[in-house]
């Protein structure tokens, strides 16, 4: 059977708080975080490929992901992949463009 379980990923937290004390302290190396938002890929009984969040099935109507489930679903290579191994589930992250700002004195 089919571990239909969503998995979330680790929280990264804005500096000024607490659980970012002291990460400042020594040398610091910056380096933009590529940000996008968490996928699975599964094949549902229906034989189509499924499409999650880290909680819940994303449908085309419902489609957050800013183009993930047309993108999936055109792209027959996961459903050939899905054909050979059709008990395996892909997590991954789907890039969405955007531009992150922090306040000048973070």
């Amino acid at each position: 059977m089919l571990d239909m379980s969503f998995k979330k990923y680790s929280k990264i937290y804005r500096l000024g708080t607490i659980d970012t004390q002291g990460i400042l302290d020594g040398t610091v190396d910056i380096f933009e975080k590529i940000d996008g938002a968490n996928a699975s890929l599964w094949l549902g009984d229906d034989g189509e490929v499924k499409i999650g969040s880290h909680n819940r099935e994303i449908s085309p109507e419902s489609d957050g992901f800013r183009g993930c489930v047309p993108y999936t679903q055109q792209n027959q290579q996961f459903k050939r992949f899905f054909e050979r191994y059709p008990t395996f589930k892909l997590w991954g992250e789907w890039l969405v463009r955007h531009t992150v700002r922090y306040p000048d004195e973070v």
